[in-house]
Parts: structure tokens; sequence; C-alpha cells
């Protein structure tokens, strides 16, 4: 085989490799907003529709007033803030411990550090639900 055929096949392959890899994004995407679309969906039927079997995916009449009900229903706006406050507490102080924690780690030496900073990921990559 010549090299000029070897590096056209070897094009062939990339070119197909990566169409591939674009049709299976493709699909991943849309399968992650597959749920996103039906929440805005049933956000905008009637009680009955949302429960109705088989489901339709487009409601007949959207009801807009679905978001101001559910505003004024509950207290929103201060679970909002409760949240945002949470929110902000949470991140400030995860990054004074984390940051601490990461110039401790690269900066001291002391025995047990590599055993310590293993220990440290273990619980870093864990979810939070599960360490509750």
């Amino acid at each position: 085989m010549t090299s000029v055929a070897h590096s056209l096949k070897r094009k062939l392959v990339q070119r197909t490799g990566s169409g591939i890899a674009l049709i299976l994004m493709v699909i991943l995407a849309v399968s992650c907003l597959i749920p996103f679309l039906w929440m805005i969906a049933v956000s905008l039927m009637t009680q009955f529709e949302a429960f109705h079997y088989p489901p339709s995916l487009i409601p007949s009449s959207p009801q807009w007033d679905n978001y101001s009900n559910a505003m004024t229903a509950l207290p929103f706006g201060r679970f909002f803030l409760n949240s945002a406050i949470m929110t902000v507490f949470t991140m400030v102080g995860q990054l004074f411990v984390i940051s601490t924690g990461a110039y401790a780690f690269s900066r001291l030496k002391f025995p047990g550090r590599d055993g310590l900073f293993k220990f440290y990921l273990l619980f870093m990559m864990l979810p939070g639900v599960v360490t509750l």
C-alpha cells in the first residue's frame, strides 16, 4: 500500500470516528434536554392534563397563570433569599477551608501527608448526600 493510500485511509478513519463522536454527543445532549422540556410542558398544563395517560407532549391550552399561582401560594421570595444566603456562606466557607488545605498540602512537608491528601480527595469526590 502506498503512503498516499495509507494517508487517505487514516483520514477516513479519523473523520468517521469524529462523525460517530458527534452523533453520540448530539444524542446525549438531546437526552439531557428532554427532561427540561418536559418540565416546562407540564408546568403549562392543567392538573388533569399533567396526570393523563398517555402523556401529551404539548399542552392543549397553556396555563400561564400557573406561574403566578405558584409564586403567590407560598413565600418563594423568602425561600429564594434563604437559599441565596446559605449558598453564599457555604461558598465562602468552602473557599477558605479548601484554600488553606491546598496551601498546607503544597507547601508543608509532614509525615503522612500523601495518605492524608488521598483521604482528603476521597471525601471531596463523594457527593454530599453520601456523607450526610
